[in-house]
């Protein structure tokens, strides 16, 4: 692979970690309905503003938002259209699969269970074989 491609996979992983955080992926929602200064958002999600100042630098440093002055704050907003359309895909898929699968949030939880279960299960056979 060339050493482009390579830098351009590095790039879309680092700018992907942005959504790997439950708070930042909250900000993002709020950021798609227009332009936010960092204490709106704290108060909107009820979170601090320094915990929110360290999500929104992660994000500007990835590329995700970008920062302009706003007289003595700092607004934020997301830095290409196309990023909060992909966001918007994802949700999509998410919520298609959860209907499919005819999940709610506490059957996702059973699903976890289950999966934990048959993990324990299969961890406990194989204790019994080694004996």
């Amino acid at each position: 692979m060339k050493e482009m491609e390579l830098k351009f996979f590095r790039a879309h992983a680092q700018l992907c970690g942005v959504f790997s955080h439950e708070t930042r992926l909250r900000i993002f929602w709020l950021l798609g309905r227009g332009e936010r200064c960092v204490s709106d958002l704290a108060e909107e999600l009820g979170l601090s503003i320094q915990n929110i100042s360290q999500h929104l630098a992660v994000m500007r440093d990835r590329g995700a938002v970008t920062a302009r002055k706003c007289g003595q704050k700092v607004c934020y907003s997301i830095a290409n259209p196309k990023f909060f359309e992909g966001f918007l895909m994802i949700r999509s898929g998410l919520k298609e699969l959860f209907q499919e699968m005819g999940k709610t949030a506490s059957a996702q939880g059973r699903v976890r269970r289950r999966v934990s279960d048959k993990r324990r299960e299969r961890a406990a056979a194989g204790q019994t074989r080694g004996r």
